[in-house]
């Protein structure tokens, strides 16, 4: 009977650990968020990731501008 129990216990900790973190939706970043990523890679002097992001951040939203 310990057997059984200790396996369903085993069975439901699995369950969990691969079912939960996957009914969280997609996370869209605005173009905002892209922007101070950016700039967050700027200033880690990684200057081609930065360039990546502010163009993901203006293929986003053409007419958003970082202020």
């Amino acid at each position: 009977m310990k057997h059984f129990k200790n396996t369903l216990v085993i069975l439901g900790m699995s369950f969990c650990l691969v079912f939960f973190p996957n009914c969280r939706e997609n996370i869209i970043a605005t173009e905002e968020e892209l922007a101070d990523y950016g700039w967050t890679m700027y200033e880690a002097n990684d200057y081609l990731a930065a360039r990546l992001w502010f163009g993901d951040a203006i293929r986003k939203d053409t007419l958003y501008y970082d202020s």
